[in-house]
């Protein structure tokens, strides 16, 4: 949607605020009230697929459900000419991730205070059985006035709605993914709680917990490496500050938690005093951990489930995926029983066959490996395909900015991998960069044309001029012409932006040459009033308006009162004679003529009065 265009009849587009892997947000104005909207549109080339049309209304139904001043608020939802969209209160602000990175390091009072509000948040969502799923800094929104807001509940899923027998493919970005949800099981309430341990350790230190070259191996982290220690990072942090984090991102969901509420409990009081010498929380057991069987064609995609699909398709569960079991109790005074932990050895055991069976799945007889076709020309590729006993299967097109236009950006199955021989190899070629029309922007407001166009990856350079017919502030002139299809990352625009009228200062005029001279000079209307005075030499200016020093625009009308001298012959008369002054105006010419004919009316005019008294 271009920015200008109006959207449901209602909606005035401002700007695009993000895109995302299901839908494209805009800024704009809702011209029923005027108030500024954020608005979720289902992207088009996903409108014809019903499972997305389903799932994006659903989440419509799901976030209506949730009014709470720490959750955007869903305003409006429906279709429009076949696009599905949803409007919600817009933020302004920016998401957590930022802030983090901005203000870091955090006071602890404030990290205390952004997280009740998630927390109280989050458990509205979870009583009404909505979990949130991908609960990460980048989904939580910090306004300019404070407030705190979460927002895209676009992968929550309403158990209420769907009942305890659905299940989904794990999602969320990878660095805030619980354990269970590592291992292929169900997000819970208990996800989110381990999600919302893991910010609290990022607003704490200003990173994450785990870091990796892959998705897969930060995944392994979350599921088999003690969490790091908040305090090493930071010193100072309270140890039951940490202690929360310790709790919220125990490995077991048993040991977490039970509610958001709780934690939000927890921590409200981590920074008081009483709790100021709280011994740092022994790493809990898994003793209730579930043990399975994996098969080994799964072993290596078993961590990979939920990391690679974003977008998913619902599908049904024989469990019951949300666990409230409280954790085992120790009864004081009876010792606990030790017990020899064999999994980790029959995990070990198990990579291991694994990774004999793909080795052996590489370089067994038959088996070819996909040349590396990247970038290369679309014939190339097809002969580097053939070359390897493999053969070539679709071709499709996609825009790209890294990859020239006509050359191959991927294949299915993936460069390097190893295929059967004969395998047909389909390659996605690039056909460019997106471009996109180039609007007609003359005479709108520079800052806001310039504002989405930077957005939309434009260069934007700025040429001031003065105008007396456009307003400040409004472009004049456009490099590029409207309608014309570009580039925007290499499309640089240069606009003639309007400075308004240009102002000149208006100097304290003596005489009447020097006022004439500098208005012909400055284009300037002079307005000339005389006045006839027997003491003051013609042609000395009397008074001015504007002022000496004032700042004009060429259309402000200068007023000048312009001394006429009476001889003192006639001044004896001048009593019998009324006053006499006349007025006239003076651009570049003409001024010396009406100058003269002042001069001789008001001659005549004392001359006549004078003969009575000879």
């Amino acid at each position: 949607m271009n920015p200008g265009s109006t959207f449901a009849n209602r909606y005035r587009i401002i700007r695009p605020l993000g895109e995302g892997g299901m839908a494209n947000v805009y800024l704009a104005v809702d011209t029923k009230n005027n108030q500024q909207v954020a608005i979720k549109v289902l992207r088009l080339d996903l409108q014809n697929n019903p499972d997305f049309v389903r799932r994006f209304q659903r989440e419509a139904q799901a976030a209506a459900q949730l009014l709470h001043p720490n959750i955007v608020k869903v305003l409006d939802a429906g279709s429009f000419d076949g696009v599905q969209y949803l409007t919600m209160e817009y933020v302004d602000g920016m998401d957590l991730k930022k802030y983090i990175s901005q203000y870091y390091p955090v006071p602890y009072a404030q990290v205390v205070n952004i997280m009740e509000q998630v927390l109280s948040a989050v458990s509205m969502a979870h009583n009404h059985g909505i979990v949130h799923r991908d609960l990460k800094p980048q989904n939580i929104l910090v306004g300019k006035d404070g407030s705190i807001k979460i927002v895209d509940f676009g992968i929550a899923i309403a158990r209420s709605e769907f009942g305890m027998t659905q299940t989904n493919a794990v999602l969320g970005s990878v660095h805030y993914l619980s354990p269970e949800q590592t291992r292929g099981g169900m997000a819970t309430n208990k996800s989110d709680i381990y999600a919302l341990g893991v910010i609290l350790f990022e607003m704490l230190t200003g990173q994450v917990p785990y870091k990796g070259e892959t998705v897969v191996s930060i995944a392994m982290k979350h599921s088999s490496e003690q969490m790091p220690s908040a305090k090493d990072i930071d010193p100072n942090i309270p140890q039951a500050l940490e202690n929360v984090i310790l709790r919220a991102t125990a490995k077991n969901p048993d040991n977490r938690y039970l509610t958001a509420e709780d934690m939000a409990n927890d921590l409200r009081t981590s920074l008081s005093p009483r709790r100021a010498n709280e011994a740092k929380l022994p790493p809990f057991t898994d003793d209730q951990a579930e043990t399975r069987t994996i098969p080994i064609d799964d072993l290596k995609s078993q961590v990979a489930s939920g990391i690679q699909r974003l977008d998913p398709v619902y599908t049904p569960l024989k469990d019951n995926p949300d666990s409230t079991s409280d954790s085992k109790k120790v009864v004081p005074g009876k010792k606990k029983k030790r017990k020899h932990k064999i999994w980790p050895w029959i995990l070990a055991g198990l990579l291991a066959i694994g990774f004999g069976v793909i080795l052996v799945a590489m370089f067994w007889p038959g088996r070819v490996q996909v040349p590396d076709t990247a970038n290369y020309k679309l014939s190339v590729a097809e002969k580097l395909i053939r070359e390897n006993d493999l053969e070539v299967g679709s071709i499709s097109e996609t825009t790209s900015r890294k990859v020239k236009k006509g050359r191959v950006i991927k294949s299915d199955p993936k460069i390097g991998s190893h295929v059967a021989k004969n395998t047909k190899i389909d390659l996605i070629v690039s056909n460019g960069a997106k471009k996109l029309t180039f609007g007609d922007y003359v005479g709108s407001n520079y800052s806001d044309v310039a504002s989405v166009l930077r957005n939309q990856g434009y260069k934007v350079k700025k040429v001031e001029k003065y105008s007396n017919s456009v307003s400040s502030g409004q472009i004049i002139k456009q490099s590029v012409d409207a309608d014309k299809k570009v580039d925007p990352y290499e499309t640089t625009v240069k606009f003639t932006v309007s400075k308004g009228a240009q102002k000149i200062t208006v100097p304290t005029f003596d005489s009447l040459s020097e006022a004439q001279s500098w208005a012909d000079q400055n284009g300037i209307t002079l307005k000339i009033a005389y006045s006839q005075s027997s003491d003051t030499d013609t042609g000395y200016v009397i008074s001015q308006n504007p002022n000496g020093g004032t700042e004009i625009s060429s259309s402000t009308v200068v007023h000048i009162l312009v001394a006429q001298r009476v001889d003192n012959s006639s001044s004896s008369s001048s009593s019998a004679v009324p006053s006499s002054s006349s007025s006239m105006s003076s651009s570049s010419n003409g001024s010396s003529s009406s100058s003269s004919n002042s001069s001789s009316s008001s001659s005549s005019s004392i001359s006549s009065s004078s003969s009575p008294q000879k």
